[in-house]
This record gives C-alpha cells, structure tokens and sequence, in this order.
C-alpha cells in the first residue's frame, strides 16, 4: 500500500504541484493514478491546483484547470 492510499482517509484537501510550478501532465506525475487512489479510498474533499504563470496566459490556466477536472472529478 502506497502513502497516498494510507493517508487518503484523513485528507482534508488534495493539492495537485509540479515541479517548478509548471502546468500539470509536463511533470510525468501519474495525476490519473492517484485520482483512482482518491476515488477508490472514498474521498470526496477539495482538490486544488497550484501553478505559476503560464506562458500561454489565461489559455494554460483553462487547459491546466480543464485537465484537473478531468482527472479528479
């Protein structure tokens, strides 16, 4: 059993990062895996995305926001 399937049942809140703060799926994170941990465990909080500014503005921000949801909604 992996830490993300033992904590899971204590989370308050999930917080999706990368590395350097770059948008998510550029880091190889398995984001799809840990959803499934997420869901399987019965958690139902918040998941929230940090990032720093994209270098496509505004557009990064909706595709980074858009992938999230599909991930872990």
């Amino acid at each position: 059993m992996g830490l993300l399937e033992r904590m899971a049942p204590v989370l308050a809140h999930y917080h999706v990062s990368v590395p350097f703060l770059k948008e998510p799926g550029e880091d190889g994170y398995p984001h799809r895996e840990s959803a499934a941990v997420l869901r399987a465990s019965g958690y139902d909080g918040l998941v929230s995305l940090e990032m720093g500014r994209s270098v496509r503005g505004l557009e990064g921000l909706r595709e980074s926001a858009a992938k999230l949801v599909e991930w872990y909604a």
